[in-house]
């Protein structure tokens, strides 16, 4: 690793791990820290930067502590299970958007996209000229991202009156869709961004199975729901659907724990959310159609009417699923990667 590069991933670990951990007011007690950090070491024979990662140095965290794998031992494993060659599947949200079209699944189809030199096309792929361009996004919202972004960046809500020249002359490597209209459920909890479930697919066999599933929900006026823009996490019961009644956001200066969002004040016990079944058959013939990729992630909206794909991530962060739905050591992928490592 490049001197640069180490002193970047040193401030990343300062930033997103040792700031909150210090600001964290309800720790619990350091020789209790000790011990549990400990234990995770000696079960897994790696560092134990997961107690950070997850936040189980707060008195509220949830138990089984020893649960919570090392999340990198599971990013060896869906190396193994996902070829590099395929996995540009799921970096390539234009790529993702054909294929899963192909197989009949719900996806939304982008309006116009943006080269790296800026060159637009239509939905169809035929060129367009900015003047052409901008008459097509005169009307309604939309939404436009990179297309091979990941955590939110660059992502941005195209609306009447906005400067739509400027924005087709600034753009590269961009993709312009529909505003998507999410379930009034999910309206409710949050209304200024899609709010999308993040629920993984693994092959077993001759069957897919979900290890998590969670809710992030954007928080403060922001139009995304990603967890690096202090989005929040709520764990989802993969069988039923059902809300965990407690919603986890990761601040600079500390985790907390809301059992009603801080924007809306909409409170997460006792709700199920909408289209459930539906919405794991949908990821089960997603995964299906994305093969040989065998391990992934997928990002769902769900609206009044059904679902609809987002995207697929081939390394689908374990970290994102141990802080919102809880230790994964115990589930078939924890299972499976503690196996491929020898523990």
């Amino acid at each position: 690793m490049r001197l640069g590069s180490l002193l970047n991933k040193l401030k990343e670990i300062h930033a997103e791990e040792l700031r909150p951990y210090l600001a964290a007011r309800d720790r619990k007690p350091l020789i209790q820290q000790l011990r549990e950090a400990s234990q995770l070491f000696r079960r897994y024979r790696y560092p134990p930067y997961q107690y950070l990662k997850a936040g189980l140095y707060l008195k509220s965290a949830p138990e089984p502590i020893d649960a919570y794998m090392p999340p990198r031992l599971i990013r060896y494993l869906q190396e193994r299970l996902n070829p590099v060659e395929a996995r540009i599947l799921a970096k390539n949200k234009q790529l993702f958007r054909q294929r899963m079209e192909e197989a009949g699944l719900p996806v939304v189809r982008e309006v116009l996209t943006l080269d790296h030199v800026g060159v637009i096309r239509d939905s169809a792929g035929a060129v367009l000229d900015a003047g052409a361009a901008a008459v097509l996004l005169q009307e309604g919202e939309f939404f436009a991202k990179p297309t091979d972004g990941t955590y939110g960046r660059g992502a941005r809500v195209i609306r009447p009156g906005d400067d739509v020249p400027a924005f087709l002359a600034e753009a590269r490597n961009t993709i312009v869709q529909p505003r998507i209209r999410q379930h009034p459920l999910l309206d409710r909890l949050y209304p200024h961004a899609v709010n999308t479930v993040r629920i993984d697919t693994m092959r077993d066999g001759a069957r897919w199975i979900s290890n998590a599933a969670v809710l992030k929900l954007g928080v403060d006026g922001s139009i995304v729901d990603n967890g690096s823009a202090g989005g929040l996490i709520v764990g989802v019961n993969i069988e039923t659907g059902t809300l965990r009644p407690f919603g986890r956001q990761r601040m600079k200066f500390g985790d907390r724990l809301y059992t009603h969002h801080p924007t809306t004040g909409s409170a997460f016990e006792g709700l199920v959310l909408p289209h459930w079944d539906l919405l794991r058959e949908t990821i089960r013939r997603a995964a299906e159609a994305a093969l040989p990729l065998e391990s992934l992630g997928w990002d769902v909206v769900i609206t009044e009417t059904g679902v609809i794909l987002l995207e697929a991530n081939d390394k689908w962060c374990a970290n994102l699923f141990q802080a919102g739905w809880g230790g994964l050591g115990n589930t078939p992928v924890g299972q499976l990667a503690r196996i491929n490592h020898g523990n």
